[in-house]
């Protein structure tokens, strides 16, 4: 075996993840569920989708689990969703720190 050096800070407490990686905390609040996944893709710009079906075609949801998700952004104002006509466009807000 070659020789190496031991790194003491290779396993880093969690404040030190989270300071460095600033879109974990809403990730590890949801569980990696659809929010998670909805909220990582809009953390930094504005995302809007044509309808609750293109949404869950994009993530491959289904409709009840995407209009839950919606709910919950919604209720944490990260998502608007709008009546445009027959259709209601769903817009994604980034995070704001």
């Amino acid at each position: 075996m070659e020789n190496f050096d031991i790194k003491h800070d290779a396993l880093r407490p969690p404040e030190w993840i989270a300071a460095h990686n600033p879109t974990l905390d809403v990730r590890a609040l949801c569980g990696g569920d659809l929010v998670a996944s909805i909220a990582a893709e809009a953390a930094n710009r504005t995302v809007t989708f044509e309808s609750e079906a293109q949404l869950a075609r994009h993530y491959g949801a289904t409709r009840p689990a995407v209009r839950d998700a919606i709910l919950k952004m919604k209720l944490a104002g990260r998502a608007r969703q709008t009546r445009k006509g027959k259709s209601h466009p769903i817009t994604v807000l980034p995070r704001v720190l």
